[in-house]
């Protein structure tokens, strides 16, 4: 067992003996019990639309160059997340891409470049959606201050990706030609992949990043509004976000504990019901969780792990 998996399992040990001590069982009951099947269905389909739309984002972005989408990367993009829930900060999700791509095009290299760009595109469209309902709540005058300076930090987050693709587009070919001049051709492919993305390809690939965030958020409503967690869907969409921030800190398993303790805090601050939205994330990630399993059998026993499938 590794050191940082020891770390997960503390961190999620110690945050849901907290949420034990901290809350009362019969309100956590009481909320629970809101739940119906048609609404833990409906949450478990939006769940299943954000995987389906992650995984078509790194179908585009690592398909072949003859290729418009990869069905192999898409397949591995599935197994991925099942395998990202076994590990802190998800890290196995990007670690299966990057071994996994040993016989795809470009390697290891391009895969890790790849990665690191959809980590980028991800924080960015997080920033933009997180930013459209700060500026929804301020208009309707019920914005909370717990969400101002996350407002700032996630504007600098937008303005900053800007920055990145217009250095990408000017400097980047410079700087990869640099370092295939210097004998360091894997770091050129890594930031060849990280930085020049064509633009085809990155306008669908952002889509496909709002529509899967979108996905998401769309569960957390559902059951966040069948619970009565009394926000608003502005209100739902800040809180989902910082919570998927405060979720992939590598001090528990998955976040688990960390996630529905932040989401929970924010419900309360923003004055919502912190039992109600605790018993809404647990249920998220729960059924969010099910449908990644589910999601990956299906691509295992579909030939995900065969390298000969075509």
């Amino acid at each position: 067992m590794g050191w940082r998996t020891l770390v997960g399992l503390v961190g999620t040990g110690v945050f849901v003996a907290a949420l034990a001590y901290f809350f009362d069982w019969s309100s956590l009951w009481s909320s629970f019990t809101n739940l119906s099947l048609g609404v833990a269905l409906a949450a478990m389909a939006c769940s299943l639309a954000s995987i389906v739309f992650l995984s078509m984002r790194w179908a585009i972005l690592a398909a072949p160059t003859t290729a418009s989408i990869g069905m192999r990367e898409f397949r591995d993009a599935f197994l991925a997340q099942m395998v990202g829930l076994l590990t802190p900060a998800a890290v196995g999700t990007d670690a299966y891409r990057v071994v996994i791509a040993g016989d795809r095009e470009g390697g290891r290299s391009r895969a890790v470049g790849l990665v690191l760009f959809e980590r980028i595109l991800g924080v960015a469209v997080y920033a933009y959606i997180f930013l459209g309902a700060y500026i929804l709540a301020v208009s309707d005058g019920s914005i909370s201050p717990a969400y101002d300076i996350s407002a700032l930090c996630f504007a600098g987050l937008g303005v900053g990706f800007c920055f990145f693709l217009l250095g990408s587009r000017l400097f980047a070919r410079r700087l990869a030609a640099w370092f295939v001049d210097h004998r360091y051709d894997k770091v050129a492919s890594v930031l060849e992949a990280a930085t020049i993305v064509a633009s085809s390809r990155l306008l669908v690939a952002f889509v496909l990043s709002v529509l899967a965030t979108g996905s998401w958020l769309a569960s957390i409503t559902i059951l966040s509004f069948a619970i009565d967690v009394g926000l608003s869907a502005a209100d739902l969409t800040m809180a989902g976000i910082i919570t998927e921030f405060a979720r992939l800190l590598p001090i528990s398993i998955q976040g688990i504990g960390v996630r529905e303790a932040t989401f929970a805090s924010l419900a309360r601050e923003s004055g919502g019901d912190p039992t109600a939205a605790l018993v809404a994330g647990a249920a998220a990630y729960a059924l969010h969780s099910a449908v990644m399993i589910g999601a990956g059998a299906v691509a295992r026993f579909s030939g995900g792990l065969r390298r000969n499938n075509v």
